[in-house]
Order: structure tokens, then sequence, then C-alpha cells
């Protein structure tokens, strides 16, 4: 009996010595299987201000493979986590919207100190992420603020809402960034001068896109300046311009003095590029009867890391993307380009890149400098349309090719009308002098005003 009880005994524990090892080499694999999220090496979102919202956050597996920081440490990582989300600038929301984003991270980091595991702690940055996503969604966007609402019209092709003023081309534009009758008809009576305004572009986003019908009626907006533009951290393209986004038509419009001097960078994102145009960033729609003066420089500070693909810099003097029409228009833009060994390919295009161009024409004047390490993937086109028909360039060099204007022809009225096919109906031809690679003295083609 007694030898009956100590090999009962015996196999008793060899089972419990085969069972532990089981339950060990299972918790094993679950931690293997684990995300290895690397929280404390996360670069902060600088520029979160203008973060696209993530639309898949349901889906987020939480950060739990952070066996090596205490729950202490973690705290604090976690709390610098979503006290980042402080970094919005305020103006970007209404006064009710940034009060909501305060008290959530508020909140959190409460919450987050009264934790007592690190899974509980992934919760909360969970939520609270959650919940500022969800406020970006539903924001109202005041780019610039002080505008002035409509006092004419209606918005219909038969009684178009009139901008008679700085005031109301800014609540035009704040309208279209907010979604607000983006295919409506607008009209421009009056010049406009932009100066003290850090311009914001109209269509800010592919779904904010302007979809409506501009009419500048020969008007000239001048001093459109965008030194300081926040570049999106989480988006697949930028655009910078008076306009961002266009699907609807742009006609008759003069923009002098356009200064666009941007730096950007990029921390993450799934596709780096920056689309920068004299008028629109980038062209769906129809831009006729149009032109552009004035500067562009764009510099690249670099900033790979968590890039599927490096930064694509696209510039143009009307658009920098064109998949649409530009005619009857023109470009005289300085472009300057700043990159580093992180930047993808560089386009640059008299015009605009791709699309129809016809009956137009640019003053080339490029200068893009500091290529650090390779020339190959800077591409400049003269035009730059996929379907060019009668677009002429002026080079300062005079290399004679055949779509070249030379010197005399942009003194005479006869190459606008009959070259280019130009109404003399819509542009003023009557007092152009160039010399010396440019127009002098302001005495460059300009619309006629139609109202």
């Amino acid at each position: 009996m007694k030898r009956i009880v100590i090999l009962f005994l015996s196999l008793l524990f060899i089972f419990n010595v085969i069972s532990c090892k089981e339950n060990n080499n299972s918790n094993n694999d679950i931690k293997n299987n684990e995300p290895d999220s690397n929280i404390e090496n996360k670069e902060p979102d600088s520029n979160i201000e203008n973060k696209e919202p993530d639309n898949n956050v349901e889906n987020k597996e939480p950060d739990n493979n952070v066996e090596n920081i205490n729950l202490e440490d973690y705290k604090i990582t976690s709390k610098e986590l979503i006290e980042q989300s402080l970094i919005y600038k305020e103006f970007n929301f209404k006064e009710d919207d940034w009060t909501k984003i305060v008290n959530c991270i508020s909140n959190g980091k409460e919450q987050i100190d009264l934790a007592s595991s690190k899974e509980e702690i992934d919760d909360i940055v969970y939520n609270v992420k959650a919940f500022l996503n969800n406020v970006y969604n539903d924001r109202i966007y005041t780019w610039i603020g002080g505008g002035e609402p409509f006092t004419e019209g209606d918005g219909t092709k038969d009684n178009p809402y009139i901008i008679d003023n700085v005031r109301k081309f800014i609540y035009f534009s704040d309208s279209i960034n907010n979604k607000t009758e983006p295919d409506a008809y607008y009209e421009l009576t009056t010049d406009l001068d932009l100066k003290n305004i850090n311009w914001i572009p109209i269509g800010i986003s592919d779904d904010r896109s302007f979809k409506g019908h501009f009419n500048g009626n020969g008007y000239e907006i001048k001093n459109c300046k965008i030194f300081e533009y926040k570049i999106m951290w989480y988006v697949e393209l930028d655009v910078v311009g008076l306009f961002g986004y266009n699907d609807g038509t742009i006609e008759n419009l003069g923009i002098d003095d356009v200064n666009i001097n941007v730096q950007f960078r990029y921390k993450e994102a799934k596709y780096c590029a920056i689309r920068a145009g004299g008028i629109v960033g980038v062209n769906n729609g129809i831009i006729n009867n149009c032109y552009t003066i004035g500067n562009m420089m764009l510099n690249y500070m670099g900033g790979r890391s968590g890039c599927t693909s490096p930064c694509h810099i696209y510039s143009g003097g009307i658009t920098a993307l064109n998949e649409g029409i530009v005619s009857n228009s023109y470009a005289n833009i300085n472009i300057n380009i700043e990159f580093d060994e992180n930047s993808g390919g560089v386009y640059v295009s008299g015009i605009g890149k791709g699309g129809k161009i016809e009956n137009s024409f640019v003053i080339l004047n490029y200068d893009i400098y500091d290529r650090l390490w390779s020339l190959d993937d800077v591409q400049v086109y003269d035009i730059g349309g996929y379907d060019e028909i009668n677009c002429f360039r002026y080079q300062y060099d005079n290399r004679i090719f055949p779509d070249t204007c030379i010197f005399d022809e942009l003194n005479s009225k006869e190459f606008y009308v009959n070259k280019l096919n130009w109404n003399p109906e819509i542009w003023d031809l009557d007092n152009i002098v160039f010399d010396n690679d440019n127009y002098v003295d302001n005495c460059y083609p300009r619309l006629k005003k139609q109202k």
C-alpha cells in the first residue's frame, strides 16, 4: 500500500511540472505576439494642430510591450503623449471645441495618475485619442477669422454672391473650408489687397475643395502671402496657394505679388508630398483667363522618420498639379526650392504638371539649389501639361526652341492676340513694356474689368 501511495505522489508531481511548463510556454507565446510599439521612443507630433483624424482608431492595438518600463515612468511617458495635443493652435477651433480638448487631456492625465496597470493606462490613452479625433471631425475651421458675411447675392448663377472687400473674401475662404456652399457662384467686384494676412488656401483639403464658380471680373488680388503654413502631419498631401484644391471654375482673375515662403517638415506619414502653385495647389477643374506674378520659396527641412515614402515636392506657376484645364493664362513666378537627401521627387512646372494647358505662356526663371545628393530626382518642365496646345515660354538665356517666345514678341499686342488667341475684349494689351527679361513698371498684360 505504501508503494502505491509513493507511486501516486510521484506521478502527481510529474504532472504538475509538465502543466507549469506548458503554462509558461503559453504565456511566452502571448508575449511574443504582442505588438512592439516602443512607446518611449515615439517622436512627438509637433504639427498636431492640423492632424488628420485616424478613422481606424477603433482597430488600433494598445501598446503593451513595454515590460522594460516601470509603471511610474510609463505614466509619465503616456501623459506626455496625450499632452502633445495641447500644441494645437487655438485659432483652428471654436472656443468650446478648444475647451473640450483641454478638459479631455486634463482628465486623461488625472486618470493615468490613478491607474494601477499599464493596460489600464493604454485604455485611457486610447480613449483620449478617440475623443480628440471626434472633436477634430466635428470642428468648425476658423482659419483666418474676421470675415464679413455676404450682403448681396444668393449664390446662384443668376445672382452670385458679391465679394467687394477683403473681409468678405476671408468669409468666402472660411466658408469653403467649412464645407459651406462649396459649389455656389461668387463674383469679385473690386481689387483686393491681402497685406498683413498670412493666407490660408481656399479649399484646404480634398474633402473641402472649391467646387463652385469664381469670376474675378478682371480684378486683381495683391499681396497674397503664405509665410508660415502648418503642414499636416498625417495626410496624403498638402496644398499651398490662393486656392488649395479646385474642382470648380476660376476665371478672369489676376494675382500680383504672390509671395510663398514655406518651410516644412514631416515626422511620420503614409505618403509625403507638398503641392504649391501660384493660384491653385491642385487643379481638378478649370482655370481660364488668369495670371500670377511673384515669388515662391519652398524649403523642405527633412524628417523622413516613419515615412513609407520620401517627401515629394511639386511646384508650378499657376498650379502645382493639374488634372483639369488651364487656358488663356500666364505665369511670371520665380520658383526656388531647397531640400535635403530625404526628399523624393522634385517637380517644377512653368504652368502646372499634368492635364490640359492651352493658349498660355510662362516666363522662366528657375533657381533650384542645394541639391545635396542628386539631380536625378529634380525634373523641370517649361509648361508641364500632358496635353499642351499653343503654349510658349520665354527663357532668360534666350535659347531658341519651337515653343519659345522672344523678347520682341512680348512687347507686341499681335503676339497675344494672333499667336496666343487671347480675346482683346477680355485682356488689356495696349500698354505692355517688356525689358531686361521682365515687364517694366507694372506694364504687364492685365485683364479688363468687367464690372
